[in-house]
């Protein structure tokens, strides 16, 4: 596999497990935006056309129901990874707007920021999850 490959890889499994966590989080509302499918030049300009923009980040955490919680947008990375300049601007622009801005390049630190904002709780984090599998690191 070659090296941008694993890269992508390893940051598509620590995203989709994310999103695995988010969706066990009772009353949450959060948002991918689809910003890193391959397309036609045609549906790339569709798509700019309706308000994808380069560099958004990949995930914004809105809050959960009845909860006054922060909102969170969240740079998922590969570890070690690090955010562009047009990514660091998005979150930068985001959290002088009142946003929690993270780039995270690993799935306890997303854990973190959950329960230190009060998504989640020490008990809640703590569950076990049959169908989650421990993080290993990639090659």
């Amino acid at each position: 596999m070659a090296a941008h490959s694993r890269r992508n890889y390893a940051e598509g499994r620590l995203h989709m497990r994310i999103v695995r966590t988010l969706n066990r989080i009772e009353g949450i509302l959060f948002y991918h935006p689809p910003n890193e499918a391959l397309r036609t030049p045609r549906i790339a300009m569709t798509m700019h056309a309706f308000g994808t923009s380069k560099a958004a980040p990949d995930l914004f955490i809105f809050g959960i129901e009845g909860k006054q919680l922060k909102p969170i947008c969240v740079e998922l990375k590969r570890p070690g990874g690090k955010a562009s300049e047009e990514q660091t601007a998005w979150l930068t622009a985001l959290e002088s707007m009142g946003w929690r801005a993270l780039v995270i390049d690993n799935y306890e630190s997303m854990l973190d920021e959950l329960q230190e904002h009060g998504y989640i709780d020490a008990e809640w984090r703590n569950m076990i999850w049959e169908d989650e599998e421990p993080y290993v690191k990639e090659p």
